[in-house]
């Protein structure tokens, strides 16, 4: 598979583009700008659960 067949959704072109802004922005190198998102996940997930209970 060459690059030019990779194809990317919108949720993963945006999940690049956070890497992208945390590497720029805040100098976060490659593993610790995984761990954020990891985190960001996170806090997504465990967001929803909270609005499921309000």
């Amino acid at each position: 598979v060459q690059p030019s067949d990779w194809l990317f959704n919108g949720a993963d072109v945006v999940r690049v583009q956070v890497v992208l802004r945390l590497q720029r922005d805040l100098e976060i190198n490659t593993p610790g700008a995984a761990l954020a998102l990891q985190l960001l996940d996170e806090i997504a997930s465990l967001q929803k659960q909270l609005k499921r209970f309000e």
